[in-house]
């Protein structure tokens, strides 16, 4: 080991062995792990990231949960480490329940705030000085003592300011849904249910099963559920929309560890949709009869497509002459709206100003018609109630909707996972051209 453990406040920092090899991020690739069998096995949860996911991501900031190291063996379990730091919530829970992990070299860790059940920080990347909060998460398995936990993290979201992720163990599902097996009384997901809601944080995009958690018993006594998340506010995915969560395989674990990294398929080309709003336009009805050819010759579902594929140019059209950018185009008339009242409230009479506001006000009607209707059907949440368009999970359900209209990853037909985008268009071509016994 490289340089002396040093002790402050009951929480050890210490250089620690290198992990895993992975690829460099904007934000600090980064990672957890549960792990329920002790000190002999965190060489694996620590280890197996690199070797499972095929080397291709680098971690520098990893949260290790459910150690159970004691503060005797901690030293000699450091020894296994090297140009690592390494904090955890000793003096706050018998155990280091929870050790958070960090590269010095590539990011600056600042720590917040220590607790039984999680550890708050600040993290800056010391290459593009991006900065972000994180707090990780090992939550009690008792809903009374797990109650506490969701009144800190209400504390935090009221004054963190900037990106921001919790992550970890929750041992608590949000749905009845992400349990099978056994049963989970509503009492318990409530008050977790409503801590993500005043917290104003989603869920971060995944790949792999949706359980992250299973009892390892018999087949017939086997539970899964998902526990186990990454959850982000709205300037997270502001900043950082291709991230996403890789939960990997848990091997003998009962937990499955998991990577946050960005998407390889951030640039990718948009397919073609049609938006509601484009029906209320007036040349809407004109523009399709002058582009739908009648006359065309060949099967009913060939003329269909032909005729579709013709009409997209001119729906383009129409969308930038009268709705290009309209969640702008609408802040900027209403702005002109605010304005022209003002003059307006100085001098009442002129016709003119009275004239310019008028139609302006009938313009901002048509055009905030038609953003909530293109915002609604971006988001499907049809119970959008005025003024919902300004409120920041509305605009959060939107990021996650965009960003969950991809395929970050794929398992192709001989089981090899594929995440550039050449090779997921290449399994898709693959999988198809199988099925379909074509060439």
């Amino acid at each position: 080991m490289q340089g002396p453990i040093q002790n402050t406040d009951a929480r050890t920092v210490t250089p620690v062995k290198k992990l895993v090899q992975l690829q460099r991020q904007d934000y600090s690739g980064g990672g957890y792990s549960s792990d329920s069998f002790g000190a002999h096995s965190y060489k694996e949860v620590v280890s197996s990231p690199s070797r499972r996911s095929g080397g291709s991501n680098e971690i520098r900031l990893f949260g290790l949960l459910e150690t159970k190291i004691k503060s005797k063996v901690l030293k000699k379990a450091v020894n296994n480490f090297n140009n690592w730091c390494i904090s955890t919530n000793n003096g706050h829970h018998n155990g280091e329940r929870i050790w958070i992990l960090w590269q010095p070299q590539a990011v600056k860790v600042q720590f917040l705030e220590y607790n039984a059940q999680f550890i708050h920080m600040r993290v800056e990347s010391l290459e593009t000085r991006s900065i972000f909060y994180m707090t990780m998460v090992y939550a009690f398995n008792s809903i009374h003592d797990r109650a506490p936990l969701w009144d800190h993290l209400r504390r935090i979201a009221s004054h963190v300011s900037g990106p921001w992720a919790i992550a970890g163990d929750f041992n608590c599902v949000l749905s009845a849904a992400e349990r099978v097996g056994g049963n989970t009384p509503s009492g318990e997901m409530e008050p977790f249910r409503q801590c993500v809601a005043d917290c104003g944080v989603i869920d971060i995009d995944a790949t792999r099963s949706l359980f992250t958690w299973n009892n390892k018993q018999k087949p017939e006594d086997r539970i899964y559920s998902r526990i186990d998340r990454f959850l982000i506010n709205k300037d997270w995915c502001d900043h950082m929309p291709d991230l996403y969560a890789h939960f990997l395989p848990e091997g003998l674990m009962d937990h499955t560890p998991c990577i946050v990294s960005s998407s390889k398929n951030s640039q990718r080309r948009r397919c073609f949709k049609y938006f509601n709003m484009w029906g209320d336009a007036k040349d809407f009805f004109p523009t399709v009869r002058s582009n739908w050819d009648r006359d065309l010759v060949g099967t009913s579902m060939f003329r269909l497509a032909k005729n579709l594929k013709n009409l997209k140019p001119a729906l383009k059209r129409l969308n930038k002459e009268g709705y290009n950018d309209i969640e702008h185009s609408t802040s900027r008339l209403q702005k002109q709206v605010h304005d022209l009242q003002e003059q307006l409230g100085r001098n009442p009479t002129d016709l003119q100003l009275l004239n310019a506001e008028y139609e302006a006000s009938q313009e901002l009607k048509k055009l905030s018609i038609a953003r909530d209707s293109y915002l609604a059907q971006k988001t499907k949440q049809f119970w959008m109630r005025e003024g919902d368009t300004n409120s920041a999970y509305f605009h959060g359900i939107l990021k996650k909707r965009r960003n969950g209209n991809r395929v970050i990853m794929i398992e192709d037909m001989n089981g090899k996972m594929c995440d550039s985008p050449e090779l997921v268009q290449a399994a898709f071509l693959e999988y198809y051209m199988h099925l379909l016994r074509t060439k």
